[in-house]
């Protein structure tokens, strides 16, 4: 089988794996998100003929490593069908606060508490969290039982959205900014079939994603 060791950028550990997937034998690494570049830079999973491949948001820009794709990614809020909004195309963070909606937030160790707080300052609005976690299931538990609303991308909850457990509705902010889910390799090496089709499928994952 062919190798690839594919490493994901996180802000949390979370633990590695192994699997087999058409063909190709992947090994999956989690690095902290300011490890990223170092370990794509220098990663290989038997030999210099098995290269780490980087799939990450925002990744931070260095010579060490070469963006093969970047896709941009909405940014919104998740909640039950149920919910009142649930019928909205796009939502201010406003619109949640006035009709007197439960946010749950990310806590500080998740890269999407910034884009909250941002939206919040540049809105000039004082919100107060009934819950702040950084326990994905758990947040995603407490949505889906309607308990509340919380903020992420669609990535992540494909099944939850195609199911009709959720529902993702993007933020439309003045100044805020698609995430950019990026595929990204080692500078020094050249081109390779296995990175092209990484970033194809990361393209057409994305829009199968947004089509719904």
């Amino acid at each position: 089988f062919r190798h690839l060791r594919c490493v994901f950028g996180v802000t949390r550990a979370e633990k590695p794996c192994k699997r087999e997937i058409d063909g190709f034998n992947l090994r999956s690494q989690v690095a902290f998100d300011s490890g990223l570049v170092q370990v794509v830079s220098a990663g290989q999973i038997v030999d210099a003929n098995h290269p780490a491949i980087g799939i990450a948001f925002d990744p931070p820009v260095s010579h060490l490593t070469r963006h093969v794709i970047a896709v941009p990614v909405p940014f919104g809020a998740i909640m039950s069908p149920d919910n009142p909004l649930a019928g909205r195309k796009t939502l201010r963070l406003y619109d949640l606060v006035d009709a007197n909606i439960p946010l749950i937030f990310p806590d500080s160790s998740i890269s999407t508490r910034p884009i909250i707080e941002d939206i919040m300052t540049k809105s000039s609005l004082d919100v107060q969290p009934v819950i702040t976690s950084s326990n994905r299931e758990f947040v995603l538990g407490l949505v889906k039982a309607g308990a509340g609303v919380s903020f992420q991308t669609p990535v992540g909850i494909r099944r939850e959205l195609r199911e009709g457990s959720l529902i993702f509705i993007p933020f439309m902010e003045p100044g805020i900014k698609p995430h950019q889910l990026t595929v990204l390799v080692n500078a020094q090496r050249p081109p390779s079939l296995i990175a092209s089709l990484m970033a194809e499928a990361t393209r057409a994952g994305v829009a199968d994603l947004l089509k719904n």
